[in-house]
């Protein structure tokens, strides 16, 4: 998205159509952030590495954060949402909140299946290694997700120098990070770190240098510059290509080596921007950058702001009962519910009555007794919403 292509976005159409805003909810601006894909680890879990967001939605220093996440927001708000806050005795306890692991100096949130069925994502294909990309964007004290966006360059419009795979005529370059330049002695430089490794496929290790292509921003639309990236013997950059530098990544691993490139000032000028926007400029007043990756290819742009309209009150004061608030449930059963597949009220929810007398010495009338207090807070907790 570009800057020209700014959206609002609010959970009340009708609040919008009067002009007014309900005093409910509170208007969050929210940029892209980083691009992930969607994968399981070895235990079955949808966990995403969202280091970068996370920081951006000011949570990143914080050592007990959590996100609760809200899926049916999708239709009106085009992200689904993720609330943050950090964890406390009164923080809920439910299937849509989850607490970020911060292990290894990385933020790791596992993402829940009702977010990808919003945003209608095989599930099967996900379990069986085929995850889509997905977009991640930050505001204040939230994250949301959408399905990566992407734009294509027609390899005819590509110099013969360019190495990359094409499918149909163009290739497609998805959205691969934000970044912010700086400004550096000898110009403009920006860590592309993520679009390069997202444009090696793999074999980022050969790449060394970067070709801009501003004259092809007009054809594109949209502010768009395109660059291939490319291997040179020296490592050096030859002719019109800039070489890419090689940097320490912030990943905790040594081995860890980042991309750093310089943007000359015709790219600045395709994009609206100058050396002025970032000379002498605080980090949080320059105008960051999209960058999109594709195979052998990126390209950057101006990242647009989408503002979207979000209640904080859909994260409950009240922590979420636990399988030892229901009525008739004590420790002892709660760990044979637990060991059964049962182990949040929501789950027990969608149990039978057979079912939860199949479990170990559960008589007719505990079980009637558990299912009866269920219901009741499920119909309250609709109620609610």
């Amino acid at each position: 998205m570009t800057a020209d292509q700014t959206k609002t976005m609010t959970a009340n159409n009708a609040a919008d159509h009067e002009g007014e805003q309900s005093a409910e909810n509170e208007n969050v601006p929210i940029r892209h952030i980083q691009t992930v894909r969607v994968g399981c680890d070895e235990r079955g879990r949808m966990r995403l590495q969202l280091t970068e967001a996370i920081r951006a939605a000011g949570l990143g220093d914080s050592d007990d954060v959590m996100f609760r996440y809200v899926p049916e927001e999708v239709d009106n708000l085009g992200v689904v949402p993720a609330l943050g806050m950090e964890e406390s005795v009164t923080s809920p306890r439910d299937s849509r909140t989850y607490s970020v692991d911060n292990a290894g100096g990385r933020n790791r949130l596992e993402i829940s299946e009702d977010v990808l069925t919003a945003l209608d994502i095989d599930i099967d294909a996900v379990k069986a290694g085929n995850g889509p990309l997905l977009d991640v964007f930050a505001g204040d004290r939230m994250i949301a997700f959408d399905k990566s966006s992407a734009i294509a360059v027609p390899t005819d419009a590509l110099p013969d120098d360019y190495e990359g795979e094409s499918e149909n005529g163009e290739v497609v370059l998805h959205q691969a990070q934000t970044t912010t330049p700086m400004m550096r002695s000898w110009g403009v430089t920006a860590r592309l770190t993520a679009g390069i490794r997202q444009a090696g496929n793999g074999a980022e290790d050969d790449l060394g240098a970067i070709k801009y292509l501003p004259e092809l921003s007009d054809d594109l639309g949209d502010g768009i510059v395109p660059a291939i990236v490319t291997q040179y013997g020296d490592g050096r950059a030859r002719g019109d290509a800039y070489s890419l530098s090689r940097i320490a990544a912030n990943s905790g691993k040594s081995s860890s080596r980042g991309f750093e490139a310089t943007i000359p000032d015709d790219v600045l000028d395709a994009l609206d921007l100058s050396t002025d926007d970032y000379e002498d400029v605080p980090l949080d007043d320059r105008p960051p950058l999209t960058v999109y990756a594709g195979d052998r290819i990126v390209a950057l742009g101006r990242p647009g702001e989408r503002e979207v309209a979000v209640s904080r009150a859909q994260t409950p004061s009240e922590p979420a009962p636990g399988l030892t608030d229901i009525d008739g449930i004590g420790s002892e059963l709660a760990d044979r519910l637990g060991a059964a597949g049962y182990e949040t009220v929501t789950d027990l929810a969608d149990a039978t009555r057979e079912e939860l007398l199949a479990i170990d010495r559960l008589g007719v009338a505990r079980a009637d007794r558990i299912m009866a207090d269920v219901t009741a807070r499920e119909q309250q907790r609709g109620e609610d919403r």
